[in-house]
């Protein structure tokens, strides 16, 4: 009689499929990587969907205290573990976790036995009434529910990751080492697990589902994902002033839109044609002046521009690196405290790479490049469009091409095609920026369920396309997204598209061309117009705050942001061609510049934020013993730089940590990530480790010092290396990091709130005296630089 082969799949296999040497213990280390694997077993299963069919378990009084009292020993635990000290908290035997822990852990040491994980999709096999239940069918209801539970207190313990200015409580500022180790995790590698991302990614999310049944919808704070793309998740330093919105100014260029812009590339004998963006259109350096002189008289009447967006395509890689440095020369020569805003905008430009490939070499590149300044440099990220357009013959001649390209072919967009990736940027916990290029919001596989997921609060969709009318597509595909997740989008195309589209004969004509659409929760569809004598749109979004609950009724404290359109009406700038009277820029600077080769990776500047954002903290904390401390912060440095050494430890998981945050500075690609910040980046770390050790020196030890005693310290010797002679822009990063910080928490800091956080020793006088001080000395440096670039 032939043996009986058994294809049961247990939850162990699964574990040991994804790292065969984890036992359970193991997995329990670190939050992120029991999430992963829990998430796996219920998108798969279907289980999440238990949670309503036995709701005994959650929907009582105390179920939602319960759940962050564990998740804040959980985070002891593994804090403890980071520094290599012994854990006496006994995490695992506490409360409802021992229960948890023991059901499944029973059956991931039964050998013999073990469940079939398919069992769970059965839900219900696993509730029935007292006459047919039986023992097997008991203890797959508790292993099933226990998975649940514990993804829930996963997600719970993760609270904040991702984000800066995440104010804790003081008795768990001691822990703040585990957050500053997953945000350095996820920066580096673009997930907060360890586990390979073959098997999935674990990322901050902003929203919770309120509609719909799905796993995600049992979490406030992470979102899991088997998927192809590669998320970027970058914060950068923003001075906050109090007011939670945007000046959004959006500039549709170009105007004009030739046949010819559409070049042709010679027959390849594929089955399909191909053309690409003419990415040697003249410079319009008047416009480009012209743009930044009124960003300026913009500010200098109170309406600062916080983003400027532009469409895909906008500019060449030459247009774009000269309108950068215009804005820097600017910046440098004026005499106010503004900040430069952001850049979002479509870019196109030749495909420099020489591999022998004719699909990798012949295609021109397609992206969007979100641009941020600071400390003297411009930082940048880049995403290649992931779907290429494919003009048919409908839109051949609804953009009037048929003398240009025969109408009888099929037309693809000669773009490269490479690594998939979502770009978020997150200065604080209400703003989380993305954007996509014109097909991806239409083709949204693979990247709208990790959009869904995360749930950005804005989305910037650049466009090469006819007028944004709610009747279109874009406004199909923007009513998808701001269903679910809730977040905001503005799709805009230039006004040479928007122009040159035809409407068809039933249509009556518009009377203005429509540019862009705005989208959010509240406020509905805006269709953004653009009259004849105006070159640009200024409109204000504020961010509210909603409270959102999860299918166990746990409330996320109304910190759902999600923004929405202020104007009725935008305002409409008219841009005029202009020289600045004081510019510092001759040429261009070509794309293989220095420009590439100082420190200015936008990876580099947000590893900083993270790693200053929780030193100050543990800098603030007294209950943390010098020798923790001491270690913590070894800890820290190292993952920045690798130049201070870490005590010996027997954490395998510590060291994992460690191994994969080293590998993505020094070669990305062996995590799976191509085209990164470039190699070698903790060795440009160097400069900003070690003023961040000097700091600690001189802040630590003084326990009776308060805490805004311990600002004004911090203030003093950040001014004094700002002052030190010979200091380059790009050494300025710590000390500038820590005054944009100091800023933002005392400008956040509101005594008559009631969760305000506290503030040793700060009223509103010394508040108000310690911003001044601040700026002052931000804008002394900046002057200094202008001087010494003449």
């Amino acid at each position: 009689m032939s043996k009986t082969i058994s294809y049961a799949v247990s939850i162990r296999k699964i574990a040991e499929n994804i790292n065969p040497e984890w036992t359970l213990d193991d997995w329990f280390q670190w939050p992120p990587n029991m999430f992963a694997l829990c998430a796996q077993i219920l998108n798969r299963t279907g289980l999440y969907k238990a949670t309503l069919m036995n709701t005994d378990w959650w929907n009582r009084k105390d179920w939602e205290k319960e759940i962050d009292e564990l998740g804040k020993q959980w985070i002891k635990h593994t804090s403890n573990r980071l520094l290599g000290n012994s854990d006496r908290s006994k995490f695992r035997e506490t409360g409802l976790l021992k229960e948890w822990y023991d059901t499944l852990k029973k059956d991931w040491d039964n050998e013999n036995d073990p469940t079939d994980v398919d069992h769970l999709r059965a839900l219900g096999n696993l509730y029935k009434g007292p006459e047919d239940r039986d023992k097997t069918s008991e203890g797959i209801r508790m292993l099933g529910e226990a998975l649940i539970q514990i993804y829930i207190l996963a997600d719970s313990s993760c609270s904040g990751l991702g984000f800066l200015g995440q104010h804790l409580k003081k008795e768990n500022l001691e822990n703040r080492i585990f957050m500053a180790t997953a945000n350095l995790l996820l920066n580096n590698t673009g997930s907060l697990s360890t586990t390979a991302k073959f098997h999935g990614v674990v990322v901050p999310k902003m929203r919770t589902p309120q509609s719909g049944l799905i796993t995600r919808s049992l979490g406030h704070h992470l979102t899991f994902h088997t998927t192809e793309v590669e998320v970027v998740w970058r914060t950068f330093p923003r001075l906050e002033d109090g007011n939670k919105s945007l000046n959004i100014l959006a500039v549709p260029y170009p105007w004009d839109v030739e046949p010819t812009d559409f070049i042709v590339v010679p027959d390849n004998y594929h089955p399909v044609r191909y053309f690409m963006g003419n990415i040697k259109k003249d410079i319009h350096k008047e416009f480009l002046l012209g743009l930044v002189r009124k960003v300026w008289e913009l500010a200098e009447s109170n309406n600062h521009v916080d983003i400027i967006v532009l469409p895909e395509m906008a500019l060449s890689e030459i247009q774009y690196n000269y309108l950068l440095a215009e804005f820097k020369s600017a910046f440098q020569n004026q005499n106010g405290s503004m900040q430069l805003p952001a850049i979002v905008t479509g870019i196109m430009k030749k495909n420099l790479k020489q591999t022998g490939y004719a699909g990798v070499d012949e295609p021109f590149q397609n992206e969007v490049r979100m641009e941020v300044f600071f400390s003297g440099n411009w930082y940048t990220t880049t995403q290649r469009k992931h779907h290429r357009w494919q003009l048919d013959r409908q839109q051949i001649h609804q953009y009037e091409l048929e003398a240009h390209l025969a109408a009888d072919r099929r037309w693809f967009e000669y773009s490269s095609i490479a690594q998939r990736r979502l770009t978020i940027l997150a200065p604080n916990s209400w703003m989380a920026l993305t954007a996509l290029i014109c097909e991806d919001l239409a083709r949204q596989e693979p990247v709208g369920e990790v959009i869904r997921g995360i749930g950005p609060t804005l989305l910037m969709a650049l466009l090469s396309d006819g007028p944004q009318l709610t009747s279109r597509w874009p406004a199909r595909y923007a009513n998808v997204l701001a269903d679910d997740p809730g977040t905001a989008v503005l799709s805009l195309t230039s006004l040479g598209m928007a122009q040159r589209s035809k409407a068809p004969k039933d249509v009556p004509s518009l009377p203005e061309p429509v540019v862009g659409l705005w989208k959010d929760m509240f406020s509905g569809w805006k269709q953004l117009a653009m009259p004849k004598q105006f070159q640009a749109l200024l409109f204000t979004v504020t961010a509210k705050f909603e409270e959102e609950f999860t299918l166990d009724a746990r409330s996320d404290g109304r910190s759902a942001a999600v923004f929405q359109l202020e104007n009725i009406d935008p305002k409409r700038i008219e841009i005029k061609s202009a020289e600045l009277p004081k510019s510092s820029v001759t040429e261009a600077p070509d794309s293989k510049t220095e420009r590439d080769e100082k420190f200015n990776n936008i990876r580099e500047l947000s590893a900083v934020q993270f790693a200053a954002d929780a030193i100050l903290d543990m800098l603030c904390c007294k209950n943390f013993s010098g020798n923790d401390f001491d270690k913590a912060t070894r800890l820290i440095l190292h993952l920045l730089a690798g130049e201070e050494s870490l005590p010996p430890s027997y954490q395998h998981f510590r060291e994992r940590i460690v191994s994969r945050i080293e590998q993505a500075w020094e070669d990305p690609a062996k995590l799976g990530t191509a085209a990164s910040a470039g190699k070698q980046g903790n060795v440009k770390m160097s400069i900003a480790a070690k003023d961040l050790r000097k700091l600690i020196n001189i802040c630590h030890g003084d326990t009776e010092l308060k805490t805004a005693d311990l600002y004004d310290l911090l203030i003093q010797n950040c001014h004094e290396m700002l002052l030190e002679a010979g200091r380059k822009p790009e050494e300025n990063l710590t000390p500038l990091t820590i005054l944009y910080n100091l800023h933002n928490r005392v400008t956040s800091w509101h005594p008559a709130e009631k969760d305000c956080f506290e503030i040793d020793g700060l009223d509103v006088s010394r508040a108000q005296k310690m911003k001044a001080v601040i700026m002052s000395h931000i804008n002394e440096k900046r002057k200094q630089e202008a001087i010494g670039s003449e």
